[in-house]
């Protein structure tokens, strides 16, 4: 076993605030029931501790910023985060209140080595606004315990599970006991018992210490060297996707409205990609603190999974928006999605080529919907009707039946007909072919029809028939 902690320090700041903002020179600090929880650097280097009250912080830093613990945000940002480290494995755990867990055993092939998955899962972590601390081990608690420590370690590429031991053990000699799993009053015995690391806590002998410890110590340090089994819950990835963001402020600015959108877009791309799907519609709501907002919808001629993409068109359709004087919350919702799988087999030129795929112009398409009306845009779809009158449907462009699957008919048929059908005589036509019968729509509009490919004594190839109430000619061929 490989696992992987993902360890967010700073996580109760960062719901509020993005890391990078964080890091941006003004001080921040956590605040729990009056009491300091967490600051970040520049807090810190004003000397406000965790620990003191909120009055004290004050009183060294005037300027300071605080803001409230919110731990259902917390949880619900760790939820949110299982599907962007689902990419990685298949196996995530949450491990409260702020830290991830992956067995990543099985996906090292796929980055090509330990370093690279961790240097890519630390990159995608940081541009979803999160200052990451990252440990590897053989155990899940020896992982976690290695992340809070922020212990490095120069990985090979395929460590095998005696490397993996061999080097956790390594780093746990020098691991504080804070960075342990353990509350805080058995942190305190174990120093007064003159411990300061977990290698000296794990080096002194386990019956020794049962008498000293009740049975879940002795239980979490099992499992911590991985002489028991540690059995953690798989998480699963959100299946539908609709996710929701409150603004710590209103913002009345459109162009202000931006960044979140795009990080949303890159969290609904980050699920998209984790299923091999892209979405075909998908709908915006932008709302008050009073619930009240509008909506905005938008559909895309082919699957999309590019966050550039997405964006740019969702921009388009933006700019054109009425939105209320002070947005508080924004969603998306994904309505309807696709797999990419099918993408190749729907994706042709304007001329209904299957051929010239990588020119398929559906970016063109989509431009066009936005700005004129998805209505605007048509094309010929074939339907299963022997009736000529009904055997056609006009279709947004990309939603035709791929020529493969079209109706076959016997005969020819006209690029243009004539609707209605045009009243003529038979002696300014020269028949060119025997008949062909057309009877149907016994349902609705019955017909019966003899047809017939004839030159008109203009020179005019035309597509004729008979009923019973005469000669009409119906179409032209080119």
């Amino acid at each position: 076993m490989l696992w992987t902690a993902v360890h967010l320090p700073n996580l109760g700041l960062e719901v509020f605030r993005p890391a990078q903002v964080l890091a941006s020179g003004r001080a921040m600090v956590l605040v729990d029931e009056q009491k300091i929880t967490g600051v970040n650097q520049e807090a810190a280097q004003a000397g406000i501790q965790a620990g003191s009250n909120l009055a004290t912080a004050y009183s060294l830093l005037t300027d300071l910023e605080h803001f409230t613990r919110d731990q259902r945000a917390e949880k619900q940002r760790l939820q949110d985060l299982v599907t962007t480290v689902y990419q990685f494995s298949p196996a995530v755990s949450i491990a409260q209140p702020s830290s991830l867990l992956l067995e990543v055993a099985g996906s090292l092939n796929l980055f090509r080595g330990l370093p690279s998955l961790l240097r890519q899962l630390k990159r995608h972590l940081n541009q979803r606004g999160h200052l990451v601390l990252l440990g590897v081990a053989h155990t899940p608690h020896a992982a976690l315990a290695l992340a809070k420590s922020d212990a490095t370690y120069a990985w090979p590429d395929f460590p095998t599970n005696e490397e993996i031991r061999q080097a956790a053990a390594q780093l746990l000699q020098e691991a504080p006991l804070i960075c342990a799993d353990l509350s805080k009053p058995i942190v305190e015995r174990l120093a007064n018992m003159g411990l300061r690391s977990l290698g000296e806590l794990l080096a002194l002998p386990r019956h020794e210490l049962s008498s000293r410890f009740d049975t879940e110590f002795i239980v979490y340090l099992d499992k911590l060297a991985g002489d028991i089994p540690d059995i953690w819950p798989w998480e699963e990835p959100i299946e539908q996707f609709v996710v929701e963001r409150h603004l710590l402020e209103p913002i009345r600015d459109k162009g202000a409205l931006l960044q979140p959108m795009a990080l949303l877009i890159k969290e609904l791309c980050t699920w998209l990609n984790a299923r091999f799907l892209g979405v075909k519609s998908l709908c915006w709501w932008f709302a008050t603190f009073e619930r009240t907002g509008v909506h905005m919808t938008l559909s895309f001629a082919e699957p999309q999974a590019e966050a550039t993409e997405i964006l740019t068109l969702t921009e388009l359709k933006y700019d054109d928006m009425d939105l209320p004087e002070d947005v508080m919350t924004i969603r998306l919702e994904v309505v309807d999605v696709d797999s990419l799988t099918q993408r190749s087999r729907h994706q042709r030129n304007l001329f209904g080529d299957p051929q010239m795929k990588a020119n398929a112009p559906t970016g063109l398409l989509d431009r066009l919907a936005i700005k004129l009306g998805k209505q605007t845009l048509r094309a010929l779809n074939q339907l299963d009707d022997h009736r000529p009158e009904y055997a056609w449907s006009p279709v947004f462009p990309t939603e035709t039946v791929p020529p493969a699957e079209a109706v076959h008919r016997p005969g020819k048929r006209p690029l243009w007909l004539l609707e209605p059908p045009k009243r003529v005589q038979l002696k300014h036509f020269q028949v060119l072919t025997s008949l062909e019968r057309i009877e149907g729509g016994w349902w609705d509009q019955p017909l019966s029809r003899d047809y017939f490919v004839a030159r008109h004594e203009s020179g005019a190839i035309c597509w004729i028939y008979r009923d019973v109430t005469g000669w009409y000619q119906h179409g032209y061929f080119a």
